[in-house]
């Protein structure tokens, strides 16, 4: 599990808890927790507001996610199309599901570029290459 540094500012939503550490946004999706349409929107707003206008790429752990709604998935993808997103990383718990996650990306074809992985590190060495 990610955690920020211990004088890292962190804001919360009902489901999620965001920071913005080393010129990364993190969000955490909180353990076990279903996001519903209302929650996608919640995140979204704070993730607006934390970045500010700012392009910077984003790491979302959804490792301990128990479900995701439809329209929480679509909410998300519309959100960061029209809000100039730079990059996003998604940490997901097996490879079945970045598989199945990397299919569903390929159809979808979000505007923002978007990758899953299942290894932390990997995922934020990625990252490291879209920063400014």
């Amino acid at each position: 599990m990610i955690q920020p540094s211990q004088d890292t500012i962190v804001r919360q939503t009902s489901t999620t808890q965001m920071w913005i550490e080393n010129g990364i946004l993190y969000s955490q999706v909180r353990n076990y927790v279903i996001i519903n349409e209302e929650d996608a929107i919640e995140n979204d707003a704070l993730r607006q507001e934390m970045l500010d206008g700012r392009s910077i790429p984003i790491l979302v752990d959804m490792r301990k996610i128990r479900f995701i709604s439809e329209k929480a998935r679509r909410q998300t993808k519309n959100s960061a199309d029209k809000n100039n997103l730079k990059v996003i990383a998604i940490l997901v718990e097996s490879q079945m599901t970045k598989l199945l996650g990397s299919f569903a990306l390929k159809v979808n074809r979000p505007k923002v570029e978007t990758k899953l992985f299942t290894d932390e590190k990997l995922a934020l060495q990625w990252l490291e290459s879209y920063k400014d």
